[in-house]
């Protein structure tokens, strides 16, 4: 075998090992998807409603939409995270309390008053963020 065929055949074999740890690592990142999916449609409708409160022309219905997918989205949380092991007695207390201030959020019967209620429900995502994150 000449040197220059055997440094092909290792740089051949360098490269498709490193393309079998990429495949690899890709389908370990994805085990976790569901979680990341459930975080990424909690933050856009989280920020649409903190967008929607802070216009002058406000739209308490559409406010309550965003805040309804939310606690739609909420009652997910322990369950989904469940999955991949984080099921302690605090999570779940700072996911009831969670859905307990998108409750709260909801009662409310003008914008101002939502937008002060969504303060503590981005108050009870970033406590949890703390500790679980």
């Amino acid at each position: 075998m000449t040197p220059a065929r055997a440094l092909a055949l290792l740089a051949a074999g360098i490269f498709i090992g490193a393309l079998g740890l990429f495949i690899v690592l890709q389908a370990l990142g994805q085990r976790h998807a569901v979680p990341h999916g459930l975080m990424n449609l909690t933050q856009y409708h989280y920020t649409q409603n903190r967008k929607v409160l802070a216009r002058s022309d406000c739209d308490l219905a559409q406010a309550a939409s965003h805040a309804q997918q939310l606690a739609a989205l909420s009652r997910d949380v322990v369950p989904v995270f469940a999955v991949i092991g984080i099921d302690e007695p605090g999570f779940r207390n700072a996911s009831t309390a969670y859905q307990q201030a998108i409750q709260d959020a909801l009662a409310t019967t003008h914008c101002d008053a939502m937008a002060d209620a969504w303060r503590l429900v981005g108050d009870a995502c970033q406590s949890c963020h703390v500790e679980y994150r």
